[in-house]
């Protein structure tokens, strides 16, 4: 999917006590998640250099905002 609704509001209310990494974190992990149109692999250390931001962060972002099922993450709004 190259195309996607986001809704400045809910996001702006989610996500005030983020640090600028993990908003950037954030964001590419949705936009990963709608390009690939699929749940994003539990293998932090490839989302790290894919992305390009530090595997701790990754981790923080992904047990705030994402559900872990059956070793992929999931997010309820991609899906």
């Amino acid at each position: 999917m190259h195309y996607y609704k986001f809704n400045l509001k809910d996001y702006a209310v989610s996500t005030p006590h983020l640090t600028n990494e993990e908003d950037l974190c954030y964001r590419r992990l949705l936009d990963f998640y709608y390009l690939e149109e699929a749940p994003i692999a539990d293998a932090k250390h490839l989302l790290s250099r894919r992305l390009k931001i530090d595997e701790s962060v990754i981790a923080s972002v992904l047990e705030e905002f994402f559900n872990l099922v059956d070793g992929a993450w999931h997010h309820t709004r991609c899906d």
